[in-house]
């Protein structure tokens, strides 16, 4: 697996509205071993997300979001751990996180560390759960969920499928309850490494 995990405390420097102070603060986000891997800023609040570990053996990684205020003080954290024990991960930094744009709750995208499969998980705006979906592909090795984007009738997941030393663009979209509709895969059998940069839609059909 090639996923990538910092797993320890980090500081974090969030820039704030012109005249109120900045902050630097240390979380563990009530556990042993946490890393942010993304966050985003809704007016005076903070949404952070990233991986930590679980308190108790078998010390699985979950995903996490904390809610806090431009001060820095966390206001509430929600943890997501696999149902199996298994451990989760992004793909890179930062990683796959939007907010939907009427603000109605927030997407994750990653994978599972013992498997090849990509996982997307969906919550409301309080941060409870509403579900996950893992999608296998036999065909891949390993899959990078890197850029979930919200569109007309669902999502569309981004990223990479990685075999032997060649690497495939994918697209896939899913419905607002997470089923796949389509899957569209690039670069098959040229035997290079492809990568995205960046991913914008213009409207419901670019």
């Amino acid at each position: 697996m090639r996923y990538h995990l910092p797993l320890f405390g980090l500081l974090i420097i969030p820039v704030l509205m012109m005249g109120q102070a900045g902050f630097i603060n240390h979380y563990d986000f009530d556990g042993p071993n946490a890393g942010i891997t993304n966050m985003l800023l809704d007016g005076d609040t903070l949404y952070v997300v990233g991986i930590k570990q679980a308190n108790n053996p078998p010390y699985i990684q979950g995903y996490f979001l904390a809610q806090m205020d431009t001060l820095g003080h966390v206001v509430k954290t929600h943890t997501y751990y696999d149902s199996l024990q298994l451990n989760y991960g992004v793909a890179g930094f930062p990683s796959g996180f939007i907010q939907k744009k009427d603000k109605s709750g927030f997407l994750f995208a990653g994978g599972i560390f013992q498997t090849t499969n990509g996982v997307v998980l969906k919550t409301n705006h309080q941060g409870d759960l509403e579900w996950i979906k893992e999608y296998p592909d036999p065909d891949s090795q390993q899959d990078y969920y890197n850029y979930p984007l919200e569109v007309d009738g669902g999502y569309l997941i981004i990223g990479r499928k990685y075999n032997k030393s060649t690497s495939d663009l994918f697209v896939r979209k899913i419905n607002t309850n997470g089923e796949e509709i389509w899957e569209k895969k690039y670069g098959v059998g040229n035997g290079r490494q492809d990568f995205f940069n960046s991913v914008y839609v213009v409207n419901d059909n670019e």
